[in-house]
């Protein structure tokens, strides 16, 4: 299947023009030094398997976040509103660094695709 082609499939699954010049810009900028190119296709499985990794960063930020609620003696509102603001932090870093929607729609596209 050519790139073309896969192009036109994952516009009609969800995926946005922006993702798909995203997508492109990720594989000519990941050059391989041997002869292998990386299409659209294999890149869709790397992020679907980004995804898995992305989606337990989140859920650790979160448990982190729940248990030093749950730990902390007496609870004080600067040191929650202080937590609050860490895990945000940590779960835009997250979503912004790893692309975490566009991880998103390719485990939704692989899974539809089985």
């Amino acid at each position: 299947m050519s790139n073309d082609d896969m192009e036109e499939k994952l516009l009609g699954k969800g995926f946005t023009p922006k993702d798909i010049a995203h997508m492109k810009k990720i594989i000519s900028r990941d050059v391989k030094k041997d002869d292998t190119e990386e299409t659209l296709l294999s890149l869709v499985h790397t992020l679907k398997n980004r995804f898995y990794n992305l989606f337990s960063i989140v859920l650790l930020i979160i448990a982190v976040f729940i248990l030093n609620i749950y730990f902390k003696y007496p609870i004080s509102t600067p040191s929650f509103i202080s937590n609050f603001i860490v895990t945000l932090f940590g779960l835009f870093c997250t979503s912004h660094i790893g692309a975490l929607p566009l991880s998103y729609k390719s485990y939704r596209y692989c899974k539809k695709n089985k």
